[in-house]
């Protein structure tokens, strides 16, 4: 397995008006708060060429499974040596870094996801069915599947990819006869640029071009 080294974390916070806690399994959502918790990351791939970091969503999710899923799930990472980084030499050291940016974090907007690259993004079909603003999205192909895009102008922009995300997570079945899937990875949206978005936009405004 490719190992990563991380350069930088930031931590965000978010109110998903609206949402359910209650109805996520495997008591994943505990606490009966809305708040929710947002994990961006900057890292690139050691076995390749390009050592070049970007920013990504690490995890969307209540404070509860932030606590005591996510934190030790990408602690043992440290420790297994798979994530790699001078910010934290091991598990242990992670969970400081965790506590302390947790307790700096601000709300999410939309300026702090548009300078880390998330001018836009999106949904893969599964995820896509299981939202409820379905109606905003732009279908996009992507190697050769589809993708179903939005974009980041606002902050309610960015409340809303976070609801979206809690959607998903929330409605999420585990499918029988195949792979478990670990909840805590879920709703997590690939970044689009602008001009992606834009061209997906173009192309489903105008089909026969």
């Amino acid at each position: 397995m490719s190992s990563e080294t991380y350069t930088q974390y930031s931590i965000f916070t978010a109110e998903a008006a609206g949402v359910d806690f209650s109805k996520a399994a495997d008591d994943l959502f505990a606490d009966s708060s809305s708040t929710v918790v947002i994990v961006m990351a900057e890292h690139y791939s050691n076995n390749t060429c390009s050592k070049t970091p970007r920013w990504h969503i690490e995890f969307i999710g209540s404070a509860s499974e932030f606590s005591t899923s996510y934190i030790e799930k990408a602690a043992y990472y440290y420790d297994d040596g798979i994530s790699q980084s001078q910010l934290a030499k091991n598990g242990k050291a992670f969970k400081k870094l965790m506590a302390k940016l947790y307790a700096q974090a601000t709300p999410l907007t939309a300026a702090e996801l548009t300078s880390r690259g998330y001018e836009a993004y999106s949904w893969d079909q599964s995820d896509y069915e299981l939202i409820s603003t379905k109606c905003r999205k732009i279908p996009l192909l992507y190697l050769g599947t589809t993708r179903y895009a939005d974009i980041i102008e606002t902050d309610e922009d960015a409340a809303r990819m976070v609801a979206e995300a809690i959607e998903i997570k929330n409605g999420y079945s585990e499918p029988k006869g195949r792979y478990r899937i670990e909840k805590t990875w879920l709703g997590r949206p690939w970044k689009l640029d602008l001009y992606t978005y834009h061209s997906a936009h173009n192309e489903a405004a105008n089909p026969m071009h």
